[in-house]
């Protein structure tokens, strides 16, 4: 895959927290994996939504499906963007 330099700023804190936790890896590929992880699971969001959407379910079908969804992928509720 091609890459592209992208810079950003990041707090203080965050950006030592990155370092810390990419350990032998690069900061840049830890943040790659990171985003690409956080997008996938914004689009399977979407999808959901959609779907949900067209097959007209009601409010606690939906409550029922995003509790689903959410154990499936092993987050709380809180995760959801």
């Amino acid at each position: 895959m091609a890459t592209r330099r992208v810079t950003v700023s990041l707090p203080e804190e965050l950006a030592e927290k990155l370092k810390e936790q990419a350990g032998d890896r690069s900061v840049s590929a830890l943040v790659a994996d990171i985003l690409e992880e956080r997008l996938e699971r914004r689009e399977l969001d979407r999808l959901w939504a959609d779907y949900l959407r067209d097959v007209g379910a009601s409010e606690s079908d939906l409550a029922e499906a995003d509790g689903i969804l959410n154990d499936l992928l092993g987050r709380d509720a809180t995760e959801v963007a």
